[in-house]
């Protein structure tokens, strides 16, 4: 019986630097500790000691996975664990060579490529990597070639908000099986650039009404992530959060495994003042800590 889906972080390193990277705290206390490669055997460990009967969805996670060079041995040894439903979000710069994306399309996994701007001058200026975007283009282009469907994640940030509908514009050639766009959460940002991360609420529902529209356009499956209720109004259907039918179980060598129950990140959001006069407040997860409302 499924129960809960797993998420591994198989390492930190990573041939982007993005400004918002959400394992960055995570990163640096496993540093601290000394904790730096994890090994073919402990991943494998952390495999056997989960039943794959019990997950629904494994999600291989970073860092950058595609660069370990261990990464096709870790999908092999999981399918051979009987797990069934396997995920990897990916930046995509691996994936311009063609050889890489044969063997990555030969896996039948799933993709969610890391889509962060519709040009080069927003998407590489985030992942503070130049060339990242063409990179990633390249690699999605290689897999529309080879026919594989993949999805798409755009995080939700100040540089990049005012463009959410011409990112799906620009990657509705694609045809992806879903854009998701989430809103960036400031944890382990450091707090002097959090105001040049952190995009304005008060904006944001007219860029959810465009991009909903465009989507439209476009035929395009879209939806959004930890954006509250209030901001999602007349566009609650539109909420990734009701998609999610499992919990989910966070491992990351060296930590105590965590588990977020139903999606609710509760020890991570918060609702203000504001928030208690909400029609909608018992059913809304509440913003990320660290924004101004």
């Amino acid at each position: 019986m499924k129960e809960h889906n797993l998420e591994i972080i198989i390492g930190f390193d990573c041939n982007n630097n993005c400004i918002f990277c959400s394992n960055q705290s995570l990163r640096n206390l496993c540093r601290k500790k000394g904790i730096s490669v994890i090994s073919l055997e402990e991943i494998k460990n952390i495999l056997k000691s989960n039943n794959s009967e019990e997950v629904d969805t494994l999600f291989l996670l970073g860092g950058e996975p595609t660069i370990l060079k261990d990464f096709f041995k870790i999908i092999e040894f999981a399918k051979i664990k009987k797990y069934t439903n396997i995920t990897v979000v990916t930046n995509g710069r691996m994936c311009k060579n063609m050889e890489f994306a044969k063997k990555l399309y030969k896996t039948n996994i799933n993709l969610v490529f890391s889509v962060h701007g519709h040009i080069a001058q927003i998407h590489d200026k985030l992942t503070r990597s130049p060339e990242s975007f063409q990179q990633l283009v390249s690699g999605m282009n290689n897999f529309k070639s080879l026919g594989h469907t993949f999805t798409t994640n755009t995080v939700i940030n100040k540089m990049n908000y005012k463009y959410l509908p011409q990112i799906i514009s620009f990657l509705s050639k694609y045809k992806p099986s879903l854009m998701l766009f989430s809103l960036v959460s400031p944890v382990g940002i450091p707090e002097s650039k959090l105001q040049d991360i952190l995009p304005p609420l008060n904006n944001l529902n007219s860029i959810v009404k465009k991009s909903v529209s465009t989507a439209k356009k476009f035929n395009q499956n879209i939806k959004f992530m930890d954006v509250p209720l209030c901001i999602m109004k007349e566009y609650e259907d539109y909420m990734h959060e009701s998609d999610f039918k499992y919990d989910r179980k966070v491992v990351v060598k060296g930590l105590k495994d965590f588990l977020y129950l139903e999606n609710k990140n509760e020890n991570e959001k918060m609702k203000p003042p504001i928030c208690l006069d909400c029609k909608k407040n018992k059913d809304c997860n509440g913003i990320w800590k660290g924004y101004r409302i």
